[in-house]
């Protein structure tokens, strides 16, 4: 993943954190569907998604990676830093919030 399509993903994130959209997701191509799949999972276990909306996360995960093996996996299968990508959710959030 490239700085640019990492930098995309996050607003795409952040953005079905807000409004959760299932054709967005099978739609946004700036990364493959195994790393999606495992940023809507890691998306899914952070507060910034309401409780009650958890399971569209792992929904759509679960859709884009069927034959996913577990969040850990996925992750070096994609080469995908979990750390990384929590931090730059919150950075963002934090971000987002302080401009409102």
């Amino acid at each position: 993943m490239t700085r640019e399509s990492e930098a995309q993903l996050i607003d795409f994130c952040l953005a079905q954190a807000r409004a959760f959209d299932r054709s967005a997701w099978m739609g946004f191509d700036a990364v493959g569907r195994e790393t999606l799949a495992v940023a809507a999972r890691q998306i899914a276990g952070m507060d910034l998604v309401a409780a009650n909306h958890r399971h569209s996360f792992l929904s759509i995960a679960d859709e884009l990676a069927p034959e996913w093996t577990g969040i850990a996996d996925l992750a070096r299968r994609t080469r995908f830093d979990l750390a990384r990508f929590s931090n730059l959710i919150r950075r963002a959030e934090h971000h987002a919030l302080a401009a409102s």
